[in-house]
C-alpha cells in the first residue's frame, strides 16, 4: 500500500476482485454487503419492536468505506419519523467511551445501532440494562458469541461473489483494471438477540 485505500500492484496480468471496499485506487471489481439495505433493515426491525428514538454510533473510516451508505440510510430512515424522535448520529474519527457516554447522555436514545461491539459494553457501564433500558443492534453480527441482535452480513456469500467475479473475468480472458468496475451487493439478514425486546 502506498497510502490508505491505494494498492500499488501491476494488475495487467491478473483477474482481480475485492472482498469489501477498502481499495479506492485503482477501482476494481468488488463484492460487499449492501450497507444501505442493512441499515434500513436494522431500523425497521427496531421500529417493529417499538423503539422510537434510534441512535447511530459509527467511525468515520467505516462510514467512508461504505461510501456513506450506512449514514445515508440512517438519515433517510429518520426522515420517516417525527422530529422529536430523531437522534443525531455520533460519527467520529476516533471512537471512545467518553464521547459515546456524553452523546448518550445528551440525546437519550432508546436503541443504538453500531458497527462497533464495544459500544454495547460502554452502554452497559452506564448501568443501563439491555434490553430493558436500551436496545442495541450490531451491524457486523457474526454468530451467537456476539450475544446481541444485529445484521448478519454473510461474509461467506460475499466471498463467493468475489470469487465469481474473478472466475468470470478468467473465462472471458479479461485482465487488469476494468474500465467499468462492478459492485456486487449482498443483502444481509436481521438476527434477533438478547439486546432487544418488544417494548
Amino acid at each position: 500500500y502506498r497510502e490508505a485505500g491505494h494498492m500499488s500492484i501491476e494488475f495487467d496480468r491478473f483477474a482481480v476482485a475485492e472482498h469489501g471496499q477498502n481499495v479506492w485506487r485503482p477501482r476494481i471489481h468488488r463484492a460487499d454487503h449492501n450497507q444501505f439495505h442493512g441499515m434500513l433493515l436494522a431500523m425497521k426491525q427496531l421500529q417493529r419492536l417499538r423503539y422510537r428514538r434510534i441512535g447511530l454510533v459509527l467511525l468515520q473510516g467505516f462510514d467512508r468505506r461504505s461510501i456513506h451508505a450506512w449514514e445515508g440510510a440512517f438519515h433517510y430512515g429518520q426522515q420517516k419519523t417525527g422530529k422529536d424522535e430523531q437522534v443525531p448520529p455520533l460519527i467520529t474519527q476516533s471512537l471512545n467511551k467518553t464521547d459515546v457516554v456524553k452523546w448518550f447522555g445528551q440525546h437519550k436514545p432508546d436503541a443504538v445501532i453500531s458497527s462497533h461491539i464495544e459500544v454495547k459494553d460502554w452502554l452497559g457501564a452506564l448501568k443501563l440494562r439491555m434490553p430493558e433500558d436500551v436496545g442495541f443492534a450490531y451491524l457486523d453480527w457474526l454468530d451467537a458469541s456476539d450475544a446481541c441482535a444485529g445484521i448478519n452480513q454473510h461474509y461467506e456469500v460475499i466471498a463467493a461473489a468475489a470469487v465469481d467475479l474473478v472466475v468470470g473475468q478468467a473465462q472471458r480472458n479479461e485482465r487488469g483494471v476494468p474500465r467499468f468496475p462492478k459492485l456486487v451487493l449482498i443483502e444481509g439478514e436481521w438476527v434477533d438477540g438478547p439486546t432487544v425486546r418488544l417494548r
